[in-house]
């Protein structure tokens, strides 16, 4: 019987390491991490109707530009809602991004993927959050760090490059 050098109660499970890793450092992290996530939402929901669907269903093609109004013309106008015009490309380019971080934690674990989406892209509350997935509060916040380290660690030598 070959024995091990590591005692039983040394083994950690692999989701116990990912929330381990903690600090100033790790925080930054997060917050940047979610800071992108957030600004990837905003984006997301400024992309206008037309570009949207273009991007949900993989489509490219030519389409008629949108006409920007002035806010000046809309004040004699009763019942016309303002929208701010659509992103740059740079902050598309930023979004497809993140959305391909976002996309490699769903497949790693979905379990992490849900409380970053709903806290950092769509702003809920940890209750609300908590009641969606059906978890306590506590569990929430801890799936939400470890996602946003797994994040880290997966993006920390792309932007070291």
């Amino acid at each position: 019987m070959a024995y091990s050098s590591r005692r039983p109660s040394q083994a950690v499970p692999k989701k116990a390491k990912i929330e381990r890793s903690s600090g100033p450092a790790m925080d930054r992290a997060h917050a940047l991490i979610a800071d992108r996530i957030e600004e990837a939402a905003e984006t997301l929901r400024r992309m206008p109707d037309k570009e949207r669907a273009m991007l949900k269903k993989g489509e490219r093609g030519q389409s008629w530009p949108i006409m920007l109004h002035q806010a000046t013309e809309h004040a004699a106008y009763e019942g016309i809602k303002v929208r701010l015009p659509p992103p740059s490309a740079a902050r598309i380019t930023r979004m497809n991004e993140v959305l391909d971080w976002l996309l490699d934690l769903a497949r790693m674990d979905p379990d992490y993927f849900k409380p970053v989406w709903l806290m950092c892209a769509e702003r809920r509350p940890v209750g609300k959050v908590a009641r969606i997935l059906g978890i306590d509060p506590k569990t929430v916040i801890s799936r939400k760090r470890a996602g946003l380290t797994l994040i880290a660690i997966a993006v920390a030598p792309k932007l070291a490059a």
